[in-house]
């Protein structure tokens, strides 16, 4: 399936589909300790498809980090950007 990215409204709980808004534009944002945007099953609607497993892990670890996520194997596409305000 096609994957799009998500911006994520800040005050939304980050496992909830309604969460995010589809995103045609660029992503700018990378690293930081707050979520920016995803990048997820493509639903044809505003809204992601689901929010499946691995990017809650990537989202829990980049909160961490600080990181865009995944970070291994080294040179791995980022499913996960964070931005610091």
């Amino acid at each position: 399936m096609a994957r799009a990215w998500y911006a994520y409204k800040d005050y939304q709980d980050a496992e909830l589909t309604n969460s995010y808004l589809y995103s045609n534009g660029r992503v700018t944002c990378r690293d930081g300790r707050k979520l920016c945007a995803i990048n997820a099953l493509y639903s044809g609607t505003v809204h992601p498809l689901t929010i499946s497993t691995n990017l809650l892990y990537y989202i829990a670890t980049g909160l961490v980090t600080g990181n865009a996520q995944p970070q291994s194997p080294v040179g791995s596409k980022k499913y996960v950007y964070f931005i610091t305000f």
